[in-house]
């Protein structure tokens, strides 16, 4: 956008910190909804051996996920916190997405009576554990 003097003006920021918080608040229901459906299929996992209804759950789940992520990333907070909140959700939110990416390969290989490697297994729950560490820490400075 040019000024009359010439120069590029400099846009405003469009949401405030107050709207990242929103954004986070709207979508904790189907976060916490994808979660309790993931935990039905791993018990059904468990006692069936039927691994369906739990890879359709952690792809619910991504598709929560993701659509959380590509909002948070439109939105321009207000102040360094909102940023530095952003930022952690933001990674946090791709992390627990690869986890449950290298999940569902390790779901399928065992259905395939493949074997798993432990390091695989490992690396999604450290990947899952430091994702929702990011997402707490987040909150946490945006005060959701």
């Amino acid at each position: 956008m040019q000024t009359t003097n010439g120069q590029e003006a400099e846009l405003s920021p469009t949401a405030s910190n107050a709207e990242l918080r929103s954004t986070v608040r709207a979508g904790i229901p189907k976060i916490e909804r994808s979660q309790a459906r993931i935990l039905q299929g791993i018990a059904t996992l468990q006692q069936s051996h039927n691994a369906g209804q739990l890879i359709r759950a952690i792809g619910a789940q991504d598709r929560a996920l993701a659509s959380l992520e590509a909002k948070l990333s439109r939105e321009v907070p207000s102040s360094p916190a909102g940023r530095s909140a952003r930022a952690d959700l933001t990674k946090g939110l791709q992390l627990v997405l690869r986890s449950n990416g290298i999940l569902i390969g390790d779901v399928k290989r065992t259905q395939r009576h493949l074997a798993v490697s432990p390091r695989s297994v490992r690396t999604a729950v450290n990947e899952a554990r430091n994702g929702n560490r990011d997402l707490v820490r987040g909150a946490k400075l945006l005060h959701a």
